[in-house]
């Protein structure tokens, strides 16, 4: 929104006017749509009782906080932090079995079958492994949103409303990544299977 500051006129001005007068603005104000110098203090005031920068500028912020009658925003986003702890163990338990398949698979290097059966898991396991990361950064961006709307925005609800905003925005989308990621996870888990079993087939044939 344009920036409203003393001297002002206008609609605009009217509306944070009638705002003023509903949050508790003493004395009350006229609403003429003239930013004067009682409507000035009755900017303060609200500023001032609301931890809002208090400068008498009616911004953003102020007029998200007027529009909410002052009440803190409430972070509205789903608690994502188990999700987000499972997402990186099973991140350090892929890169477990990579290195255990891959010790295995060296081990029968000369062996075409056990060859073969490992590019197959290789291949699920590297696709699993990128977009588990991608899952895992876009959760990881939740967080951070969280993090900063309850430490860094305090008293800046316009700049609290946006980083809520993006969060819910990124939770439909991780929403939709966490069907995809269980799919991923079952194609590695058959081809992790697979090498196994190879491993075993070859072993009993000898």
């Amino acid at each position: 929104m344009k920036l409203l500051k003393k001297g002002a006129k206008g609609a605009p001005v009217k509306k944070v006017q009638e705002k003023l007068n509903k949050s508790g603005a003493k004395p009350k104000l006229a609403v003429n749509g003239v930013f004067d110098d009682t409507m000035l203090s009755a900017v303060k005031a609200f500023q001032k009782k609301h931890k809002l920068k208090i400068d008498g500028l009616v911004g953003d912020n102020t007029m998200a906080a007027l529009e909410a009658r002052g009440k803190a925003p409430k972070w509205g986003v789903k608690d994502i932090s188990r999700g987000l702890k499972q997402l990186r163990m099973k991140k350090k338990d892929l890169t477990t079995s990579r290195i255990d398949i891959a010790v295995l698979a060296g081990e029968h290097h000369q062996n075409k079958e056990i060859k073969s059966a490992y590019r197959l898991f290789d291949i699920s396991a590297e696709t699993y492994s990128k977009y588990l990361h991608q899952f895992t950064r876009k959760m990881e961006r939740i967080e951070e949103l969280r993090m900063d709307f309850q430490r860094y925005l305090k008293g800046k609800p316009h700049e609290q409303k946006l980083a809520e905003s993006e969060a819910q925005d990124l939770f439909k989308e991780v929403q939709k990544m966490n069907k995809i990621a269980l799919k991923l996870e079952r194609i590695f888990e058959r081809d992790h299977d697979m090498f196994l079993q190879k491993l075993d087939d070859v072993a009993v044939a000898a």
